[in-house]
């Protein structure tokens, strides 16, 4: 038996303000989720900008391009 169908059997057998605080917690991950997920793309995005921003630097420095 998975975890998934342990999960889903134990809850069958449980009262209706259980379900609520269950539903409640449910949500709470998914969010919880949905965070540390977009901490990382964020990460990530700025991963590549700031190597991005050292190859703006060295151009500058070997005077390859100009600030405006």
């Amino acid at each position: 038996m998975t975890v998934k169908e342990l999960i889903i059997k134990k809850v069958e057998h449980l009262p209706e303000k259980s379900l609520n605080e269950i539903a409640d917690f449910i949500e709470f991950l998914n969010q919880k989720r949905k965070k540390n997920n977009s901490i990382n793309i964020s990460e990530q995005g700025m991963d590549e900008y700031l190597k991005n921003l050292e190859t703006y630097e060295n151009l500058l420095a070997k005077g390859k391009i100009k600030w405006n």
